[in-house]
């Protein structure tokens, strides 16, 4: 099953208990959002944590994310808008300026 953007969704328990049901939705919701364009589409050997637009943000816990989605249409302060560090980087990479502290 596809969610509207083609991205892989995990299949939904047939005949499923409560708790099956319950694991089912938690993982939709581990599923990060938070890209700005499709991970993989950027330069090879890259990745999310090597871009000048990662941000780790810390609430309650510590969140990855992509500025470039923040100033688009906002952070939630949980996993829905978050990226993955390792992703392979996205067209929207950009070289860290050296110039600027992290």
């Amino acid at each position: 099953m596809k969610d509207l953007f083609g991205n892989e969704l995990p299949e939904p328990p047939t005949a499923a208990s409560a708790q099956e049901i319950k694991r089912y939705k938690r993982r939709l919701g581990e599923i990060p959002r938070g890209y700005i364009a499709q991970p993989g589409s950027g330069p090879s050997g890259e990745t999310c944590r090597s871009c000048e637009h990662f941000r780790r943000v810390s609430y309650a816990n510590t969140y990855f994310k992509c500025d470039l989605f923040r100033q688009l249409k906002g952070w939630t302060c949980g996993h829905r808008t978050d990226v993955r560090a390792l992703s392979p980087a996205c067209a929207r990479w950009k070289e860290p300026d050296p110039t600027t502290a992290s």
